[in-house]
């Protein structure tokens, strides 16, 4: 085990009373039952709390802050209150996840999980200073409720976990820091400093097959020359850094951003050689590898980015690409995927660091060495489900905004999307108040329409726009450009849908239906159609449609009944 490390030590400062009504005062309890606090000593100055304890003889100590206060906002994407009448038993949320469980989904999107390792009370809002996994535990008090931020081991016994007991020995020492803001914003800004000005649009090739064959420099130049002045950056998916790429799409004025997958390569390709995977892999317990977007046998074989070395390599291969003329970076997965027996972190029992602390070091180290390469490029990473590591990037991309895919077929025609304006409520009022840094918002889709309602449905756009039409093989270049270019433009969408937790879905281009009776209002006079063509409402901007009937939508119809207006 390894206890979590202090950052810096503040001067000491007599604590004063506050006028927030929140009581700081330091927490200790040995074998189960409470201790002398006046044995760890509590230091607060402008910006923070420090802690330390040097235990007086063996035992299972907890070791920390507690605040009392008569409510407690814990940092979770629902951000609950905790209040004396809302507390039937003490509650514990986890950091970044809840890594009590084993499964093989995703729990970054629990909301039973916090995002920093803190809570707010009163008018400050209390972080321990720690990357690890962590956690806070709540408790009702006579008066209200008391949070407690206390120190941390890291244990790693085939994957990683944590615990605030902690085994000392007499004579050990414990340090905690724990960082006071005023808000959620000043945390991010202090933490990670100032978000680029990101103003852009932003499309990925990704095309079928692009670990086999490259991408021709004919390929590039025609995509290009058809996606100039409409996006204005493109991501470079393929297995190699290719020099002779950025020059084409800079001849046209975009900039060529390097996919690459946080703290994995790619399976079955250059990156990996077949007697690579034994030595690179990062393995379980039980000996199977660790694979990314699933285990055992997903396309990504995942590194061990605890260790230095690993980080390192994933450095380099950032750095090449920026030195290879790249304006930047797209990491991909970085959510703390699990092995087959829904465990992270691999099987390394005298790990340092946890998987949390290694993506937050990767991404830093990654972004610094990338702004060293060219000050001017930029690092973005995925961003479905917010957790604080994700900050060390210069923007984060949520890809799925307001909208699901309802037929991903293989034929761009065929495909579908379902939008609906309250699907993205939890992401926008939960989640995306932690993000210190630039927010790009993707809506997919083969449907201008179904797409710009999306957009529209988006409560704080952030400025920098992703959108694609899902993958595609690379004889389609052609009808993808004419696809992904088509659902860039256009004027027309729908800017209210009631009620609002009706699913409407898109296809071809211009085909929509509603699973239930509702009323939807356009962004400019257009003619509803049939699903056979003949016009059923004329040049209107609000129109009703009915349950599961096939309307077409479009700005104009030759044989209108003006009386339908």
């Amino acid at each position: 085990m390894r206890l979590i490390p202090v950052m810096f030590m503040l001067a000491a400062i007599p604590l004063a009373a506050r006028a927030d009504d929140v009581a700081l005062s330091p927490y200790l309890s040995r074998d189960g039952q409470p201790a002398d606090t006046s044995l760890v000593q509590m230091t607060e100055g402008d910006d923070g709390i420090a802690l330390t304890f040097t235990a007086p003889a063996d035992g299972v100590y907890q070791v920390g802050l507690a605040i009392e206060a008569p409510a407690v906002t814990l940092l979770s994407p629902d951000q609950r209150e905790c209040a004396r009448d809302t507390l039937a038993e003490p509650l514990v949320l986890r950091c970044p996840y809840d890594w009590t469980v084993a499964t093989t989904k995703n729990v970054m999107g629990w909301a039973t999980r916090l995002v920093m390792p803190g809570a707010i009370a009163g008018d400050r809002l209390f972080l321990a200073d720690t990357h690890e996994l962590y956690s806070v535990r709540v408790e009702a008090t006579a008066d209200g409720v008391r949070a407690l931020l206390l120190a941390h081991r890291f244990v790693n016994e085939g994957w990683d976990t944590a615990t605030a007991d902690l085994q000392l020995a007499a004579g050990e020492e414990v340090s905690l820091d724990v960082l006071t803001f005023a808000s959620i914003a000043d945390a991010n800004r202090e933490r990670y400093g100032e978000s680029p000005n990101l103003e852009a649009t932003m499309v990925q090739s990704a095309y079928r097959g692009w670990t086999a064959n490259f991408m021709s420099n004919d390929g590039y130049r025609e995509i290009a020359g058809r996606l100039a002045g409409i996006f204005d950056w493109l991501i470079v998916r393929e297995t190699e850094t290719r020099p002779e790429v950025p020059p084409i799409l800079h001849e046209r004025g975009m900039k060529a951003i390097a996919y690459q997958y946080l703290g994995a390569l790619r399976r079955y390709s250059v990156q990996v050689a077949e007697t690579d995977e034994a030595t690179l892999g990062m393995r379980g317990s039980g000996g199977e590898v660790f694979t990314a977007p699933r285990s055992p046998d997903g396309a990504w074989l995942l590194l061990d980015i605890r260790q230095q070395e690993m980080r390192d390599l994933c450095v380099r291969r950032a750095v090449e690409a920026i030195d290879a003329g790249f304006d930047g970076l797209f990491l991909d997965g970085t959510s703390l995927f699990a092995d087959a027996a829904g465990h992270r972190g691999g099987n390394v029992p005298d790990a340092e660091h946890s998987m949390a602390w290694a993506h937050w070091k990767l991404l830093s180290e990654i972004t610094e060495a990338v702004h060293a390469a060219n000050p001017e490029a930029i690092v973005g990473c995925l961003g479905n489900n917010w957790y604080d590591a994700i900050n060390a990037a210069d923007f984060g991309l949520k890809e799925r905004m307001y909208f699901s895919w309802d037929n991903f077929a293989r034929k761009f025609g065929e495909r579908v999307i379902a939008v609906r304006g309250d699907m993205d409520l939890h992401w926008e009022d939960g989640q995306a108040p932690y993000a210190a840094k630039g927010l790009a918002y993707g809506v997919k889709g083969v449907t201008p329409i179904g797409v710009h309602t999306a957009w529209h449905l988006i409560r704080r756009p952030m400025g920098l726009r992703y959108t694609d039409t899902g993958d595609m093989l690379p004889e389609d270049v052609p009808a993808w450009l004419d696809v992904v270019t088509t659902i860039t433009t256009g004027d027309l969408y729908l800017t209210e849908i009631e009620p609002e937790e009706c699913t409407l879905h898109f296809a071809g281009a211009d085909t929509l239906w509603a699973d239930e009776d509702c009323h939807v209002t356009s962004s400019r006079a257009a003619c509803l159609l049939n699903e056979a063509g003949a016009c059923i409402v004329h040049q209107a901007t609000a129109f009703e449609l009915s349950a599961e009937t096939r309307y077409r939508l479009v700005k104009d119809c030759a044989d209108g009944d003006e009386g339908n207006e």
